[in-house]
């Protein structure tokens, strides 16, 4: 008994003092209005927040930001450098901020989900913005700055490279000394345009790009529907992966000698671009998948390898020409493309899968740059058919005959002529057999592409006009020699 005792009188002394100490400690929660953040300091006055200080705010985790998730001002004075991370994380009801001139950096998910933020001006001094900084500000519609070098300059973080929280993914509007943006000339100077730069600005119709610019970063121009072509200059040597994907407007883009490398997925799920030249200066492999618009594609001879993928879903495809570097050819490059009617290939690709044309159902013709030898020494699997396509064997224009007067090439199926026709119009007719005549006449009037000798005597005359015009009635009993 006396332990239960014992036990209850030390329960009734810990509700008399634990209630006091953690009420105390709630309520001075809840009613703190200042305090430090980092290098700065931090003060609440109703709805409205202000950072003073020289120096960084601190960075936070979630919603543990000391101010909580009611403001709807904020206020960053100037001296203040960095934005701390999650600072104003779920602050939905947040409308207006003011960013002063000392920033130089937004962390990361600094205003996630403040989804009643309609407008943000970012002064030209910002250099770093973290990953998802603006992540599902729904209701971001402008954004306001001063200097679009600066902007193209500024560091947009990824998120295992995604890039799905720059303030244009939201806002539709970008106002550059309070001018609405819809042509983006980029001032002569800028060296790169930075990730993620322009990332889903819609309303961008025309990008203009000095020959300063070497580089073109990842996501650049991504979703930017309202792009419908762009002409890159041959200072560009570089142009990042993704940089003009899911642009559903852009139906053509050149691209210069001096670009070295281009992004895998640079011009994937463009979905209106229907022609593009890859240059030989470019050696690295690219997908056009999604391209569903694409047409004609020619690869220079700098690209290797036609990866996994590489044409998947181009439903319009008709033309693909390969370059001499290329040496595979990856078994699904191909998937889905049932209106390809025609492919170039050289002598360097070693190997045809069974399944590289698998789904090209309207193929017609393979043109191969070799010859005959060539082609018959190519591997492929021995459940490949071709029955139904043309092979073309092509000398690369340096055919050989056994004499001048042979018409075919030893090596391949290019006819040099047809034996006979004179005026090459139409194949051999009536009207070859008066060309031939007119030149026993008149032989600088009436030039002659052979020799016509057709009725094999040693003379070239009238006689083999004669011989000539009975081969059209009556072939087989006038053979032409």
């Amino acid at each position: 008994m006396k332990k239960i005792l014992a036990i209850i009188l030390t329960v009734c002394l810990m509700l008399t003092v634990m209630p006091f100490g953690i009420f105390s400690l709630t309520a001075s929660a809840e009613t703190a209005t200042s305090g430090k953040t980092g290098d700065c300091t931090w003060s609440l006055d109703g709805n409205v927040l202000t950072i003073t200080g020289n120096g960084n705010m601190a960075d936070y985790v979630s919603s543990s930001a000391p101010w909580g998730t009611s403001v709807k001002e904020v206020i960053i004075e100037n001296g203040v450098t960095n934005i701390g991370d999650y600072a104003f994380y779920e602050c939905t009801r947040l409308k207006n901020i003011t960013i002063s001139n000392s920033v130089t950096r937004i962390g990361k998910l600094t205003f996630w989900e403040c989804e009643s933020l309609t407008s943000i001006t970012i002064p030209n001094t910002v250099s770093v913005i973290g990953h998802d900084a603006f992540y599902n500000c729904v209701n971001l519609s402008s954004v306001y700055i001063t200097d679009i070098a600066a902007w193209c300059n500024i560091e947009f973080q990824s998120y295992k490279g995604l890039y799905n929280g720059t303030p244009l993914s939201y806002a539709e509007n970008l106002y550059l000394n309070n001018e609405l943006l819809t042509i983006l000339e980029i001032p002569d100077g800028v060296t790169s345009i930075g990730n993620a730069a322009f990332k889903g600005y819609d309303t961008l119709t025309r990008v203009i790009i000095p020959n300063s610019v070497k580089l073109i970063g990842d996501y650049a121009f991504a979703s930017c529907d309202g792009l419908t072509s762009i002409n890159i200059p041959d200072s560009v040597k570089l142009i990042g992966d993704y940089a003009f994907s899911s642009c559903d407007g852009l139906t053509s883009i050149n691209i210069p000698d001096s670009v070295t490398q281009i992004g895998l997925s640079a011009f994937e799920y463009c979905s209106s671009l229907k022609n593009i030249n890859i240059p030989d200066s470019v050696v690295n492999a690219i997908v056009f998948r999604g391209c569903k618009s694409l047409e004609t594609v020619n690869f220079g001879n700098g690209i290797t390898n036609i990866t996994s993928s590489t044409f998947y879903l181009c439903y319009n495809l008709k033309e693909v020409t390969l370059g001499n570097g290329v040496t595979s050819i990856h078994e699904d490059a191909f998937s889905s493309c049932d209106t390809l009617e025609r492919i170039t290939i050289t002598k360097n690709l070693r190997t045809l899968s069974t399944k590289t044309f698998l789904d090209c159902e309207s193929l017609e013709e393979i043109i191969f740059i070799g010859t005959r030898k060539e082609w018959e020494n190519m591997e492929y699997s021995e459940d490949l058919q071709f029955a139904e396509v043309k092979i073309i064997c092509v000398c690369m224009g340096e055919h050989t005959y056994t004499d001048e007067n042979d018409s075919s090439c030893n090596e391949c199926d290019f006819i040099k002529f047809t034996l006979g026709d004179i005026d090459s119009v139409k194949g051999v007719t009536d009207a070859d057999a008066e060309w031939l005549l007119m030149y026993t006449f008149f032989p600088d009037d009436y030039p002659v592409n052979q020799d016509c000798d057709f009725n094999g005597d040693g003379k070239v005359n009238d006689a083999d006009a004669e011989h000539l015009l009975m081969y059209t009635f009556f072939p087989e009993d006038y053979p032409l020699h």
